[in-house]
């Protein structure tokens, strides 16, 4: 109910990007406010919140709640914290990630600080008398789940000696600090081929970064899109088929988007040997302009007709516009 009645109110202002407004996220008990131009309007937040909380007797807890701030001067954050009582931060957690105001800073204070735990424990773990196999079920069920946390979530890495780095401190860990005496490659190599089934972080990463990237081949998820592409010119296919990204330099500046590009680079000639009929070609120039959120695509404008595709008659490319037009107008109304 509580979050309902904020995204219904008016008065409580987030981000918008256009059509979207970002205002509140919410898992179980956590929940983060986006709010625009919090000195002038945290007030009416604070009100609504507190106005649900004569109803179900909950109330905030203002030692554990926290404010970060973008773009907000040191003595705005001060007249901030002194208004309504609660600390402003350079960095808040939520849900197990570390949000930093620059994403310079995700890096050092998600994947490093989380390895640096988990190289502590195994250290720890070196003196305990485990097998080799005992050890590699350790990285598997241990050390395994907390990157691929991270992994999942923010996926960041553009520098892939860290990988590296990382199957050194495993390998040291398997082999209790002596020398290895099999190679680290046949280590992570599946055990029906003669590996001994050793997690390889890098293909886990890849794996989920794929997960992202099929977010913007695909275009369902179009507020998560919204967000991640609020700077782009064109639409994803432009970049992730036409290489429009290498004349639209800004499409790199951002951390996720350089990282995942990276990725997708790597495996896009194995996919696709060919175009891919999920592309939509207007989606990719014209998005901006026209602001659909369902695009036609190759696989809509081409058949196959004797074992090879040719475009549409301009007739059947008239009633699929008019069907997507009449879709556009429902979605739109409704």
């Amino acid at each position: 109910m509580l979050l309902n009645n904020i995204r219904e109110d008016k008065e409580l202002t987030g981000i918008k990007i256009r059509k979207e407004e970002y205002k509140i996220r919410a898992f179980a008990d956590d929940m983060i406010c986006i709010i625009e131009n919090p000195l002038e309007n945290i007030q009416n937040w604070l009100k609504k919140i507190e106005e649900f909380g004569k109803v179900s007797g909950l109330k905030i807890n203002k030692n554990k709640t926290m404010i970060m701030t973008k773009n907000i001067s040191r003595k705005r954050q001060e007249e901030l914290e002194s208004m309504i009582g609660i600390k402003v931060t350079n960095k808040i957690k939520y849900l197990g990630i570390v949000i930093t105001p620059k994403n310079a800073q995700l890096l050092k204070n998600n994947y490093e600080e989380k390895w640096r735990e988990i190289k502590k424990d195994m250290e720890s773990w070196k003196q305990l008398n485990l097998s080799l196999l005992g050890r590699i079920s350790t990285v598997k069920m241990v050390v395994l789940p907390k990157i691929l946390f991270l992994f999942q979530t923010i996926p960041i890495i553009r520098n892939y000696q860290i990988f590296k780095k990382w199957n050194s401190d495993i390998s040291k860990f398997i082999w209790a600090g002596k020398k290895a005496r099999i190679k680290f490659l046949n280590l992570i190599d599946e055990k029906k081929r003669g590996g001994l089934g050793l997690p390889d972080l890098r293909s886990y990463y890849e794996a989920c970064g794929l997960s992202w990237i099929k977010d913007w081949s695909n275009l369902n998820k179009i507020k998560i899109l919204t967000l991640e592409g609020f700077d782009l010119r064109c639409g994803w296919h432009a970049y992730m088929w036409y290489e429009k990204r290498k004349v639209e330099k800004n499409f790199g500046n951002n951390f996720i988007r350089s990282a995942l590009i990276k990725i997708w680079e790597n495996y896009k000639a194995r996919f696709y040997q060919k175009t891919p009929l999920w592309i939509s070609p207007i989606e990719a120039a014209q998005r901006t302009e026209l602001r659909w959120d369902e695009w036609p695509t190759y696989k809509d404008v081409l058949k196959k007709q004797n074992g090879e595709y040719i475009l549409r008659t301009q007739e059947e490319a008239r009633i699929m516009l008019l069907m997507l037009v009449a879709i556009l107008f429902l979605t739109t109304f409704s």
